[in-house]
């Protein structure tokens, strides 16, 4: 559910103005109604929620007289758990649209009301059964800048990132399949328009070449770190996160070359209780 990009996001691009307050508001919006209610967002953490946060949250909080209560990090094992277990903590998550698309079909979110959520806004394709789109991002070759500046230059490609020897030193990766495997198979000189389907044994393969030097994320928040502690000179991050990195000091940058486009979505969790305690 991943798109080659073929143009610069210089960062993560909001689609458009309100649409937390848009998915918030499938509570009913009015300040008597929800006062004294508490309501549970759930997202990645960071610079980033932490701007969720004042975008969505709270203007929903003013507007609606609710308390709204932050949450997360994120994890897909968990939201499955809370739903499949009957009692969802979270009111709203902030979710990928690869979990988006394999959630739908197991039951995992409650559809969106189109005649409370007003979507006018926001360019149809963004526009989901289960979810709203709310940012649009992607995940970049990250490089400590000071680490190459020699010669060879900056790396620019994620064959470059499986160049050990132009490009030595730890380089980092993320644990899960989802961006991994189409780096992988990208480096070995797969053209985008056909990666898919994934060669899943030419990916693990090419991956093999360099699991000796890589160190493997579990977390957006993880990957960040790594290049803000040194511990790695290049890999994989996400644009936001390489810019927040940047902001604290750190000697990073990215390339744009061959960067990964990608979609989160606000939902809403299968069976929780809060809209109708909300009318109530």
């Amino acid at each position: 559910m991943i798109t080659q990009s073929g143009y610069r996001l210089s960062r993560r691009a909001i689609l458009g103005g309100g649409l937390g307050t848009a998915l918030l508001s499938r509570f009913p919006a009015r300040a008597a109604t929800l006062k004294g209610t508490t309501v549970t967002f759930a997202s990645w953490g960071g610079a980033y929620q932490d701007a969720e946060k004042v975008c969505y949250c709270e203007p929903f909080a003013a507007a609606t007289g609710a308390r709204v209560v932050q949450d997360g990090p994120m994890n897909v094992a968990k939201f499955r758990a809370m739903v499949e277990g009957g009692v969802p903590d979270w009111d709203v998550a902030d979710i990928t649209i690869d979990f988006l698309y394999a959630g739908a079909p197991d039951g995992l979110f409650e559809p969106i009301d189109r005649s409370i959520v007003d979507t006018s806004r926001i360019d149809p394709k963004f526009v989901h059964e289960f979810g709203i789109g709310c940012i649009v991002w992607s995940y970049n070759l990250g490089y400590n800048t000071k680490a190459y500046a020699g010669p060879n230059g900056a790396p620019k490609s994620w064959a470059d990132l499986f160049d050990l020897k132009r490009f030595p030193g730890k380089r980092t990766l993320g644990d899960n399949v989802v961006a991994t495997l189409e780096v992988a198979l990208l480096a070995d000189g797969v053209a985008p328009e056909r990666l898919y389907p994934l060669d899943v044994d030419r990916a693990l393969k090419k991956l093999d070449t360099i699991k000796a030097q890589t160190i493997f994320w579990s977390t957006n928040s993880q990957s960040q770190q790594l290049f803000v502690d040194g511990e790695v000179n290049l890999g994989l991050i996400l644009n936001g996160r390489a810019y927040d990195a940047s902001k604290k000091g750190a000697p990073i940058a990215i390339s744009w070359d061959q960067s990964i486009q990608s979609v989160d979505y606000l939902v809403v969790p299968r069976g929780r209780p809060i809209a109708a305690a909300a009318r109530n």
